[in-house]
């Protein structure tokens, strides 16, 4: 499987290898594989992450309608669509399908609103543990543990 080797790819580059912060992880990510080409990695914060709940009531994902149609405990993968479509597999290695919405749902058009409003804390033990860690990383590192909000 295609996902398989690529988490074999990035584990074989990060494998003993020294990481103080996220954005050593994307270095190594983008590393793995040269040949065709590089891997596209994208970086993540609090603000890429949507909150689907408020924008549709959905009383079934269901993608089967009779005794013996694929149930949702059958579903692999879901996908929502920033136009609102919401598309399934039942493999991985299939098509992407559209789910067909039954009874009654409650849509609300619109883009869903973000998650998170800003980057979510972390504990103050664990701030407190980060913080002791800073005599033994890079000297250039300790601003990335400084900044990270925490209770």
């Amino acid at each position: 499987m295609e996902v398989d080797s690529v988490h074999h790819t990035i584990e074989q580059k990060i494998k003993n290898k020294p990481i103080y912060c996220p954005s050593d992880y994307l270095r190594y990510m983008e590393e793995a594989r040269q040949n065709p080409c590089a891997y596209n990695v994208e970086y993540l914060d609090h603000r890429f992450f949507q909150d689907y709940n408020a924008r549709c009531g959905l009383k079934s994902i269901r993608p089967g309608k009779k005794a013996g149609d694929p149930q949702v405990s059958d579903i692999r993968c879901l996908q929502y669509t920033p136009d609102g479509q919401i598309l399934f597999k039942l493999l991985h290695e299939e098509e992407w399908k559209e789910l067909i919405v039954r009874g009654n749902s409650t849509q609300i058009n619109g883009q869903p609103r973000p998650l998170f409003s800003r980057q979510r804390k972390i504990t103050a033990a664990k701030f407190k543990h980060l913080q002791e860690l800073k005599s033994v990383i890079p000297r250039d590192i300790p601003g990335f543990y400084d900044s990270l909000p925490h209770e």
